[in-house]
């Protein structure tokens, strides 16, 4: 068995790492060599071969906070997040994770850059909004009027031919593992699934997706597992004796113990970036970690595509 794995670390460009034996490292190796793929890919808008290099990391796996001496008392119980050091990713697994081809579903996680004029009006009205709590109550009416060109801009670039659902701004602490608030408690989440549209885990994949982009002064990461929910219950199906809880908001969870050692994918979105993401079909949230002032996002949904991305050089 060790001599196996010592190949196997040759042909990845993978080291063992002193939590190599947790459940999910050689579950993350088997996913990325599947044909066709099992994962959610990362695709690259811009369509150059140099535009990820050095923005997407990897985790130690997942950690409960119950799992943690103390906790943390602003999350909720039970609350996963990603186990640190992060680490860079290998050739093969930048090889296998990131995909040129264009795509005509939502189940990619994808980075574009957006024209800095398409972002004027907004970045106005952050810098003369001095309340930074304010930018949260603007109506989404109000937004469209400044937004107008820019969701012109998106419709037509990634295929979307209707209206998408304006979610508004949203305004984050710095310095956040995670950013998102449970509503009715008022403490952090951690990894989660959103529910807009409430598919059962069957139907997940017909969920719109989300366009976040950056208007704040400073990056921030985007942080998800890459498996659908679909996906990630028929893994927990596999070799189990019992059938699973298959309700959408416990497969994650589960997940997550089970494979403790199965990474999290962080990418980092720039001053002017966007991401693109089906978060009502993947584990995931975001993470102002770095950042010393508040991070701030314009969020729409719909069905946004990638039907052409320029073939990137080979590496």
């Amino acid at each position: 068995m060790g001599f196996i794995k010592g190949w196997k670390g040759i042909l990845t460009g993978r080291k063992e790492s002193p939590q190599a034996s947790a459940p999910g490292r050689e579950l993350w190796e088997e996913i990325l060599a599947s044909v066709p793929p099992r994962f959610i890919p990362l695709v690259c808008c811009e369509g150059s071969a140099e535009f990820q290099n050095d923005r997407v990391f990897l985790s130690d796996g997942t950690i409960s906070l119950q799992q943690m001496e103390g906790g943390k008392a602003e999350y909720n119980p039970g609350a996963f997040l990603p186990r640190t050091p992060w680490r860079k990713l290998t050739d093969w697994e930048s090889k296998r994770l990131w995909q040129d081809s264009g795509i005509t579903n939502v189940d990619f996680v994808g980075v574009a850059s957006i024209p800095n004029e398409l972002l004027a009006a907004l970045r106005k009205i952050v810098s003369d909004t001095d309340d930074k709590d304010a930018l949260r109550q603007l109506e989404p009416r109000r937004i469209r009027e400044f937004i107008g060109p820019l969701i012109d801009y998106l419709r037509d670039r990634f295929a979307y031919k209707s209206e998408p659902f304006n979610h508004g701004i949203h305004v984050h602490r710095p310095g956040r593992e995670t950013v998102t608030l449970n509503t009715a408690s008022g403490k952090y989440l951690g990894l989660h699934l959103d529910s807009w549209d409430r598919y059962p885990v069957e139907a997940r994949a017909r969920s719109l997706n989300r366009i976040c982009v950056n208007i704040g002064a400073e990056p921030r990461h985007l942080l998800f597992l890459n498996l659908s929910l679909m996906n990630i219950a028929r893994l927990l199906a596999e070799g189990s004796q019992e059938s699973p809880d298959r309700a959408s908001e416990s497969v994650g969870p589960a997940f997550m113990s089970r494979f403790p050692g199965y990474p999290i994918v962080k990418v980092r979105i720039a001053p002017g970036e966007a991401y693109l993401a089906p978060t009502d079909n993947v584990i995931h949230d975001a993470s102002t970690v770095g950042s010393q002032s508040p991070s701030i996002t314009l969020t729409l949904r719909g069905w946004f595509t990638v039907p052409e991305v320029q073939a990137r050089s080979a590496r």
